[in-house]
């Protein structure tokens, strides 16, 4: 890759880390909680506009041709952080048409491929790739393999799954991070007393004006908190003689008093109380970025550069954790018939949820366990329930 010098960037002396594929900046929103981010290395444009908009000092370099890697490995980084494409491996993306073979004939997995070959070519401390859980269920052997080539480099490796609900996300996110480190990376279970709620995060919002219209042949027979799959399969009932129109699986109502389900998008959850999508502004605070988070482009690109990026909470959750062992500076667990090995707090996760909200685990009633409220609230329609 190229050997061209960095652009000029103030750095407050904190570690540095780099940014490789950030799509619309979250990760990095979060990663400046602890480090000091050297630049962004990007194979595209499209994306780079939501990351200039809010940090317009920071070197995005676009090309796999013009990295400078050479440069940076100078530069003593001590975190490259990756968000490559996780649509070949996504449930709602080619895997559900094609078969949960079918990443391996992606050619963005190539785009994973040329993350880690960068990143390791920067010689970093540590290296963190984030990935849907799917990533690793049914790519395990993509990742073995990158286990075996960072191992001969002196990095042990780990694969670490999480859901930002911990860290205080309104939502269930799930993700896969792959972790190669010269340093112990230990990944600490801390959770807030409860769950954050959509009602938490965008409560205010509930009467802002609609600027993403809702289709309203959707709400056709609609339950009144229905699973994934519920809505398409009502409009479908309705409208039996249409061949077009039918709403994506995912579309569902979200709840309100509990954590919602992942966001891919702002047209896969209908608003708890009023019959519309969630609008820009409330996804961008379900999704945990500041208030002040400048959103640009059009719709669809907002939408995209908020719900399909690393979120500023995780980003954050996987700088602290890192800092936190650089500091510590432990020795990693260096055992020559050890490829890497796992660390899974969702399962935690899911006990913590299921405890806290009983009515929302499997083969109960969704509603339930949205209105079960103990003190006053809004149910549907924004009719008040009683405590």
């Amino acid at each position: 890759c190229c050997g061209q010098a960095i652009e000029g960037v103030r750095m407050s002396g904190r570690p540095k880390a780099v940014g490789i594929d950030i799509f619309g900046g979250g990760f990095t929103a979060g990663v400046l909680e602890y480090f000091d981010v050297v630049c962004h290395l990007e194979e595209g444009e499209i994306w780079t506009e939501q990351t200039r908009a809010n940090f317009p000092d920071l070197p995005i370099y676009v090309g796999v041709d013009k990295w400078p890697i050479a440069a940076l490995r100078e530069q003593n980084i001590e975190l490259v952080y990756a968000n490559p494409p996780c649509a070949p491996f996504s449930a709602a993306g080619k895997t559900m048409i094609y078969g949960r073979d079918s990443w391996k004939t992606d050619s963005r997995v190539d785009m994973t491929r040329r993350a880690l070959e960068a990143a390791a070519a920067i010689n970093p401390t540590t290296i963190v790739l984030e990935s849907v859980c799917r990533a690793w269920t049914i790519g395990a052997e993509l990742y073995i393999g990158y286990a075996k080539f960072l191992r001969e480099l002196d990095y042990t490796c780990q694969v670490h799954m999480s859901d930002a609900m911990l860290a205080g996300l309104p939502q269930r996110r799930r993700r896969f991070y792959f972790v190669a480190s010269k340093i112990d990376i230990t990944f600490k279970l801390e959770f807030p007393e409860t769950p954050p709620r959509p009602i938490d995060a965008i409560g205010h919002l509930v009467d802002m004006p609609t600027v993403w219209p809702i289709n309203p042949d959707l709400l056709a027979a609609e339950a009144s908190h229905p699973a994934p799959g519920d809505i398409r399969r009502s409009y479908m009932e309705a409208f039996p003689e249409r061949n077009y129109g039918k709403p994506p699986f995912m579309v569902h109502r979200a709840p309100w008093f509990r954590p919602g389900g992942s966001m891919m998008s702002m047209i896969c959850q209908l608003h708890p109380l009023r019959n519309r999508f969630y609008q820009p502004e409330e996804t961008k605070l379900l999704c945990g970025y500041d208030p002040d988070w400048k959103l640009v482009g059009t719709l669809s690109y907002q939408q995209a550069a908020l719900t399909q990026a690393v979120t500023p909470i995780a980003g954050k959750y996987i700088a602290k954790n890192v800092a936190r062992s650089m500091d510590r500076g432990d020795e990693p667990l260096r055992d020559p018939k050890l490829l890497l090995y796992l660390t899974d707090h969702i399962p935690f996760a899911n006990r913590y949820y299921n405890t806290v909200y009983p009515a929302a685990a499997p083969g109960t009633s969704m509603s339930d366990a949205d209105y079960r409220e103990p003190k006053e609230g809004f149910g549907p329609n924004g009719k008040a329930i009683g405590k």
